[in-house]
């Protein structure tokens, strides 16, 4: 079924804590092997969290990048030093002011989630995955022919998925990140997307159904009023205008 859209929520954060001494490939290996060893996919993973100080350790970079360049979150030891967790460690509190750097990080990137893996280590780093309570975004925006502005730009990279008809996705495709998913549907055509129990999508029903997922989504529109059609659901839902002067 080549028109199948595979909707995987976004929700996961993975907290990374790492010595000065680990290597990127440790750290990766260690995230891939905790997420398959849960059964959890690389693609559920909306981003990295660890302690300030370490988004710009190299392994943790290099995992973000892996991840399709999802964001790494960084918190101070002290916020970090009161989050409850199952695993504390005094050799880490000793170390960085913090009981906890993986699964604290994991909880204080995900408000109101909880963890789905506890604390894994190898020899220079520790993981824990926490999953975010699904709230999704969808984001209307409403172009004309010109390049998009900063703000529709800023918009454009925070998404994780674009839905909008093919000549609309080809107009803002340099505005995205790598690995933004993009999806073009022709309302209408021959041959829509389908969605896992074979129903037809149009574009408001696929930006829908990824924000009720927890995907940050931005439908991108020539024009077209879809506001009114668009039902309130488990996301929130904003609308920005970019005309040519």
């Amino acid at each position: 079924m080549s028109g199948l859209v595979t909707i995987v929520p976004r929700t996961l954060v993975v907290g990374i804590g790492a010595s000065g001494g680990a290597e990127r490939t440790e750290v990766l290996r260690l995230l891939t092997d905790t997420l398959q060893g849960a059964g959890l996919a690389r693609s559920a993973v909306a981003r990295l969290a660890t302690v300030a100080g370490k988004a710009d350790h190299p392994a943790v970079r290099w995992a973000a990048d892996r991840l399709t360049g999802v964001p790494v979150d960084e918190h101070p030891a002290e916020v970090l030093a009161d989050v409850p967790v199952p695993n504390p460690s005094t050799t880490v509190n000793t170390a960085v002011g913090t009981a906890s750097v993986a699964e604290a990080a994991a909880l204080a990137s995900a408000p109101g989630g909880r963890l789905v893996v506890t604390k894994r280590k190898s020899a220079q780093a520790t993981v824990a995955i926490a999953r975010a309570a699904v709230r999704g975004r969808l984001v209307l925006l409403d172009l004309d022919a010109c390049p998009p502005a900063p703000r529709v730009r800023a918009e454009l990279r925070r998404a994780s998925a674009v839905v909008g008809a093919p000549a609309a996705i080809d107009a803002v495709a340099g505005a995205l990140r790598p690995g933004t998913r993009r999806i073009a549907v022709t309302d209408g055509g021959p041959q829509p997307p389908l969605d896992a129990f074979g129903g037809a999508f149009d574009r408001i029903g696929a930006a829908v159904t990824l924000a009720s997922h927890g995907h940050t989504v931005a439908l991108v529109t020539f024009g077209d009023d879809p506001v009114a059609t668009v039902p309130p659901g488990p996301y929130e839902l904003r609308r920005v205008h970019h005309h040519r002067p």
